[in-house]
């Protein structure tokens, strides 16, 4: 690129931070892409102007600072661009980050009473964030949209309910974002799917698999145990698919049945599985991922 103070600006310089402006800021995020020239034809202020102006949306939207880069106005000889070099290789190096969020939504599912004896039993949430398009439900996560699945459970009265009430708690909350690549979204480092809070050991959580690591086959990428004897065999576990449009999980809890007769590993009624749906912010981008809606059920 030729692209250097005293250098006579070309086309191919400009067309060159277009596309790499354009690889996130339209491939990625459905933003309107930004026009090239043609070949040998003439920059102008307005066309310069353009490029820095969405340059810094795209780099605010990221990052929540300016990155000063100045734009040119119509009649002005057009020189160096302070910044526009450096800010838009950090719109490319940090394409999944988001400053801010928009407003949340979610809906939950309680559980009623399940279990008999010592006899095994089974808790299936089914939860999905639901999308117009499958293009909506990628820009939603690639311009920084999470998704997060809390459990909880404090009711009482049967033998095993301690033991539920401590294991939600313990597992607390999972996030699930757009892809593996480490990324910072309103100050958090994430990769694909991590844990917040809570206590305990996991014994699967797959930070390496996001949405775009999705298919249509459910893979497990949550699952906690509760430690102690005798119900170490019990556990919470997410799986996560796509379907159709949308992202589908299923929150297993799961309680196997007891060795000892006088052990009872029924629960009370009041397990909660909550789904929310955080989209990105709209100060600086367009909404190009729609109102996603939330369904939920147990069964």
């Amino acid at each position: 690129m030729t692209y250097s103070s005293a250098g006579l600006i070309q086309a191919t310089d400009y067309n060159g931070f277009v596309s790499t402006l354009n690889s996130v800021w339209n491939s990625l995020w459905g933003q309107s892409a930004v026009g090239t020239v043609s070949a040998g034809g003439t920059v102008t202020a307005t066309q310069w102007a353009t490029l820095a102006s969405t340059i810094t949306n795209a780099y605010i939207h990221e990052s929540g600072s300016n990155p000063s880069v100045s734009s040119p106005s119509a009649g002005q000889t057009i020189g160096i661009i302070t910044n526009l070099s450096t800010a838009v290789s950090y719109v490319q190096t940090n394409a999944y980050n988001s400053y801010a969020f928009g407003t949340q939504l979610n809906t939950s599912s309680t559980a009623g009473a399940t279990g008999s004896a010592n006899n095994a039993w089974q808790l299936v949430w089914t939860q999905s964030i639901n999308f117009a398009s499958g293009a909506a439900r990628s820009y939603y996560f690639n311009c920084g949209g999470v998704v997060f699945l809390t459990f909880s459970k404090s009711s009482t009265g049967q033998t095993n309910d301690p033991t539920w009430n401590a294991l939600a708690a313990a597992c607390n909350q999972i996030s699930f974002t757009s892809t593996s690549t480490s990324k910072t979204i309103v100050g958090v480092v994430y990769q694909g799917t991590n844990k917040q809070g809570g206590s305990g050991v996991t014994t699967v959580l797959r930070t390496d698999i996001g949405y775009a690591q999705l298919t249509g086959s459910p893979v497990t990428i949550f699952q906690q145990y509760y430690p102690t004897y005798p119900y170490t065999g019990s556990y919470i576990a997410v799986n996560a698919s796509l379907s159709g449009n949308n992202v589908l999980f299923q929150t297993y809890w799961y309680q196997p049945a007891s060795g000892y007769a006088f052990e009872a590993v029924n629960i009370s009624a009041g397990g909660v599985t909550t789904i929310y749906n955080t989209p990105p912010e709209t100060t600086y981008i367009s909404n190009t991922w729609g109102t996603p809606s939330l369904s939920s059920s147990v069964a």
